[in-house]
């Protein structure tokens, strides 16, 4: 079966990272927005972006890369139609 990898990217630190996988974008949305919805996280939301960056067939051990990468959601108040790019990812 494949999933969807993602990363999360650190506007301020300019980073992104670890990687994790979804079923698909409204999964990786939900966990994306809960990670910040803890009592003990005090980031701001807006210096993070999600990015879809691949996929992963756990059958065949493979990972494909998302060339360019896809920009999943920018803020809370804007996301992409499944599937659709928001912006290319810098």
């Amino acid at each position: 079966m494949k999933s969807n990898l993602y990363t999360v990217y650190d506007t301020v630190a300019e980073e992104g990272g670890p990687i994790f996988q979804a079923r698909n974008h409204a999964v990786a949305l939900r966990n994306f927005r809960a990670m910040f919805n803890r009592e003990d996280v005090t980031a701001n939301i807006a210096e993070f972006r999600l990015y879809w960056v691949g996929e992963f067939n756990d059958e065949e051990l493979k990972i494909r890369p998302v060339e360019p990468r896809e920009e999943v959601l920018s803020d809370l108040g804007t996301t992409a139609p499944f599937g659709a790019p928001v912006g290319a990812g810098g």
